[in-house]
């Protein structure tokens, strides 16, 4: 086989797979169930403060969207490149705060109902100590893209509280592995009320973006797009802070081990696409037939580029991200539960 012959094939496989982005499912991925998301789904075993401390007081609730990510995959030695990009569009940052207020108050519930034997603290109650006036809350809406990571993040605390992150949540985080000002703020107010001090994250994405054939020996590539909502595994979770003395913290953080589906809220709609599809369709019929004379060549290189907005609908949004801070919450309070009251 002549190498425009190899080349022309190669580019039209890669671009029929392009072509299923908008429409093809993401491939099978284990998922956690809503419905039963418990505190085994949380990477829960480091959390020593929790046995020791008299109270409990939920600090805070970060709550974060995936605004936008994509994803790429090339074949034929890179000479077949095809790429998708969703951005989510309809939500605000006031929408979020709402959304994070109301998470953090059905936390709150969710601990008294329990019956967990550690009186609750109030939000006032941990911004009368010394710990608190030596935090800072970091810029609102925080965000951020991980290091070799396409995700940027928006994160922000309930309304009209601070967000407090801290080295613990890279990395969704302003503070380096160096900076523990925020961290000794936050164990200082647990020993200053003898107290657990918890702050759950949630981080929703809007899309779950997969490839095929991402190789240079491949024949092909592909990128999908399985638009929804989706709790991000391992940026979502629990932090709890703690201290038995004035030097020394303990704590840690429980990660969502699984991604977990919640359900649609919008539309995924198309905002631009381009590739060289019709080209190399042109020049893989002459081949094909015979019609190519010695000499001539045809396009060596093929592309498809696809971007997507997840439209969302502001109040069916709310409510499945409820439903999922809802999930989460019931599996902090199980681990929690998990440690008795020493």
């Amino acid at each position: 086989m002549k190498r425009r012959d190899f080349l022309g094939g190669a580019a039209a496989t890669g671009l029929t797979g392009a072509s299923l982005a908008a429409a093809g499912p993401a491939t099978a991925q284990s998922y956690a169930d809503v419905s039963a998301l418990g505190y085994k789904d949380l990477n829960y075993r480091n959390f020593s403060a929790l046995g020791p401390s008299k109270n409990v007081g939920v600090m805070g609730y970060n709550f974060g969207l995936v605004f936008q990510s994509g994803l790429g995959a090339m074949a034929s030695g890179n000479n077949v490149q095809v790429s998708s990009a969703v951005q989510l569009a309809g939500m605000t940052v006031e929408l979020m705060q709402t959304i994070a207020a109301k998470a953090q108050a059905d936390l709150i519930s969710q601990l008294a109902q329990a019956g967990i034997d550690r009186p609750m603290l109030t939000v006032e109650q941990m911004h009368a100590t010394q710990g608190f006036q030596a935090l800072k809350s970091s810029a609102i809406p925080f965000r951020k893209q991980p290091v070799a990571d396409a995700r940027r993040v928006v994160m922000v605390p309930p309304t009209g509280q601070g967000l407090y992150l801290t080295a613990v949540d890279n990395p969704l985080t302003d503070k380096s592995p160096f900076d523990q000002a925020s961290v000794k703020a936050l164990h200082m107010i647990g020993f200053e009320l003898d107290a657990v001090i918890l702050i759950p994250t949630l981080v929703i994405d809007v899309a779950h973006l997969t490839r095929s054939g991402n190789s240079i020996y491949s024949g092909g590539a592909s990128v999908s797009v399985d638009p929804g909502l989706y709790m991000v595994e391992l940026f979502s979770g629990l932090n709890v802070y703690h201290a038995r003395n004035k030097i020394a913290g303990d704590g840690g953080r429980g990660a969502l081990q699984k991604r977990v589906r919640l359900g649609q809220a919008g539309q995924l709609v198309e905002s631009s696409s381009y590739s060289n599809r019709d080209d190399v369709a042109w020049w893989n019929s002459r081949v094909n037939s015979g019609m190519a004379a010695p000499g001539d060549s045809g396009p060596t290189f093929a592309y498809a580029h696809n971007t997507y907005q997840y439209v969302a609908d502001p109040t069916l949004f709310q409510m499945r991200a409820l439903a999922g801070a809802s999930a989460l919450n019931r599996a902090c309070v199980q681990a929690v539960s998990q440690f008795k009251k020493s």
